[in-house]
């Protein structure tokens, strides 16, 4: 079974050497997707462009449509370019207010795997 990538957050593997790894192309591009969303840019050493921010989103209102869009377009660009094996076909923001919380679905395909999956954040 191929490996590849080592699993996020990082544990060791108990059966072999090393970390545990990520073994089928839905884990890795799931993975994928969730880091560039969840980093911050300048938080990544040299690819201080790399990562959309969301957590600049935290005291937005959904309502501000033209912060929504912002952040739409940044995904798209941030996922085009850095993960460039998946192809973004809907982002969608949810306010949660009785937990005073916003939430973020992204659906992507993958072309090379012939499967479509959603995160969500």
């Amino acid at each position: 079974m191929p490996k590849y990538d080592p699993k996020i957050p990082l544990w060791k593997n108990n059966t072999e050497p090393g970390f545990e790894s990520i073994n089928n192309l839905k884990d890795l591009a799931k993975q994928k997707v969730k880091m560039v969303l969840l980093t911050i840019p300048g938080e990544r050493v040299m690819l201080p462009e790399f990562g959309v921010g969301i957590q600049e989103l935290m005291f937005e209102s959904i309502d501000n449509v033209v912060i929504i869009e912002e952040f739409k377009s940044i995904i798209f660009k941030q996922i085009s370019q850095y993960v460039p094996e998946v192809e973004v076909s809907q982002v969608d923001f949810q306010e949660i207010p009785e937990e005073n919380k916003m939430s973020i679905s992204l659906t992507y395909f993958v072309p090379l795997g012939g499967f479509q999956d959603t995160v969500t954040i």
